[in-house]
């Protein structure tokens, strides 16, 4: 017995390695014109590194060249068998096209095919950034180098061209430049830059107008605004008062301090959220004192600091009526080329019934974190492809590009749609099955596009609700399927895990009824440990950590089947 078992075992490893040795390697050769050394280096890691993730032997051959006939972000993509023939005006151009050729290749388990090729493209919107909001220690705070250089690299391989920050997080600081957590953040958004910059990208932060650091003089606290969807949140300046504009023009000289170097290619001022002032002398603060004051501060920045940067004025939150001073405020101003306009729901109507003058573009503020979730990213992955497309759909043909307001990595999908309807005016769904075929290689893309439908119709949740038992049933059905049929290189990845984990959550929550299960705690811990919100720094003392961080179930856990069992049961 013993001997027939090392005979069977003996088989089992010949035909494994005659396996081994008759595979083809994986071969994947480039060449470059027109690019550095360096960019040609980056392009290379990047395209080998995903391929070989995904399918361990096939051929590819990549040739690569920077083209002065095509315009900077254009770029073409040949292919013919196992050669594929790049050009672009620019290197973010190549890096866009070598995206499209990584997510049009068939992976397979042994080995991957090209297929044949024909496209040239320019991105249809000239600002398709994402902001990283970097507050309440988030991924964005907590990140390892090789994480963020990571994701940029994904984002600018999606056709993304901005990376928006914090230059640093005031709602969480002192003005104390010389304290260890103000240079924690300092170096922490430098690193931002200069993963943005390695990829040729533009780089932009964000300032709100009158907002102080947390040890402000109580004495110089603005009026606050009574409509509460433009929020009063942190410490904001009066800036009417000498010492509020004295103290906050020493902020924001001490904010560029911090960054000699590393100073952005744009400034975004913000309205509200952080409140405002609306006292005799501010307000309105929309037509009022928030241009008054973010003209004087640009001015100051462009003088002593940045000559060349470039302003974004938002208004986020702007009523109807407020939109007009704006429109003829920056016809004085062509340091600002985007207007940022948006709002919690629908678009604004005044600014697509009104174009900008002339040298001025429109650009959104897409919310793709915080909409029907709480705390944000606490159940997992979030698509919503309904709610995002008929958003795209109020807004195309009047705008020039968006700044998504990301929280995490939990909206990754979200990011994906937002990158396809400003890139190329792509449906939410055509962007789900590409991102399957890509991301989930081996699974059945439609499987994937009606499990975020599933996912869309139970967004809207903080309580159970009987009503969504089936559809929630119908979610854990079609991620059990992805799960058994995606490439096992990236079935462990965080990004199908971040699905199949909100999947299990609203099993145990709609379809059991009990979220004191282990399944449930288990798969809380797992978003944890993904999102980095179990990296909170011991004594720091943040108490929005909570809007970003999963929360584990109260009370005596049980043990019951996996819904992975019940389903197969079933």
């Amino acid at each position: 017995m013993k001997r027939t078992t090392y005979i069977v075992a003996a088989l089992a490893f010949w035909s494994v390695a005659s396996f081994l040795l008759a595979a083809e390697p994986l071969r994947l050769d480039f060449t470059f014109d027109g690019a550095s050394d360096e960019q040609a280096a980056l392009v290379e890691k990047m395209v080998k590194q995903r391929v070989a993730e995904r399918s361990p032997s096939g051929e590819l051959n990549v040739s690569y060249a920077i083209d002065s006939s095509f315009e900077p972000e254009e770029y073409a993509l040949e292919t013919s068998g196992t050669n594929a023939t790049i050009r672009a005006g620019s290197f973010p151009g190549l890096i866009f096209a070598s995206g499209k050729l990584l997510r049009s290749v068939d992976y397979g388990a042994e080995s991957f095919t090209v297929p044949e090729l024909s496209i040239r493209e320019k991105p249809g919107a000239s600002f398709r950034c994402c902001y990283f909001a970097r507050h309440f220690h988030n991924w964005y705070c907590m990140e390892s180098d090789e994480e963020l250089e990571r994701y940029v690299e994904d984002l600018a391989l999606w056709g993304f061209n901005t990376i928006d920050t914090l230059p640093v997080p005031i709602i969480n600081l002192n003005l104390e430049p010389d304290s260890e957590d103000w240079r924690q953040s300092v170096e922490g958004v430098k690193r931002m830059r200069a993963a943005a910059k390695r990829l040729g990208l533009s780089f932009c932060v964000g300032l709100a107008t009158n907002q102080g650091t947390r040890d402000m003089p109580v004495e110089l606290t603005a009026t606050p605004n009574i409509d509460p969807k433009r929020g009063n949140n942190g410490q904001n300046v009066c800036l009417s008062n000498p010492a509020g504009l004295e103290f906050m023009e020493r902020l924001i000289r001490t904010v560029y301090e911090s960054f000699v170097g590393a100073q952005a290619d744009y400034l975004f001022w913000g309205p509200f959220d952080e409140g405002g002032c609306e006292c005799e002398q501010c307000g309105p603060w929309a037509t009022n004192g928030f241009l008054k004051f973010s003209d004087r501060f640009s001015k100051m920045i462009n003088k002593e600091y940045a000559p060349d940067q470039k302003f974004i004025m938002s208004t986020w939150t702007f009523h109807e009526d407020e939109f007009e001073t704006l429109w003829e405020w920056v016809k004085d101003h062509p340091e600002v080329p985007y207007i940022l306009a948006d709002s919690h729901s629908d678009y604004p109507k005044y600014p697509l019934e009104h174009p900008l003058p002339e040298g001025h573009k429109l650009i959104t503020f897409p919310e793709i974190s915080m909409y029907g979730r709480f705390p944000w990213g606490g159940f997992g992955a979030t698509p919503q492809p309904r709610r995002y497309e008929g958003l795209w759909k109020q807004v195309r043909g009047h705008v020039d590009g968006c700044v998504l307001y990301s929280e995490g990595l939990f909206e990754d999908i979200n990011k994906v749609m937002e990158a396809g309807f400003y890139f190329r005016d792509e449906s939410a769904e055509d962007s789900l099955r590409e991102y399957a075929r890509y991301e989930l290689a081996g699974a059945y893309p439609e499987d994937f596009v009606a499990l975020c439908r599933d996912l869309e119709t139970i967004v809207v949740q903080k309580e159970r609700n009987p009503e969504y038992e089936a559809v929630a049933l119908d979610a854990m059905k079609l991620a059990v399927k992805i799960d058994s049929a995606i490439l096992p290189t990236l079935r462990d990845s965080w990004r199908w895990r971040q699905v199949y984990c909100r999947c299990l959550l609203e099993y145990e929550r709609n379809v059991r009824g009990n979220e004191n299960t282990q399944t449930y705690a288990d798969a809380i811990v797992e978003l944890q440990r993904m999102y980095h919100t179990d990296l909170f720094p011991e004594g720091c003392v943040d108490p929005m950590h909570a809007w970003i961080s999963p929360v584990l179930p109260q009370g005596e856990i049980g043990v019951f089947k996996r819904p992975e069992e019940e389903i197969r049961e079933r």
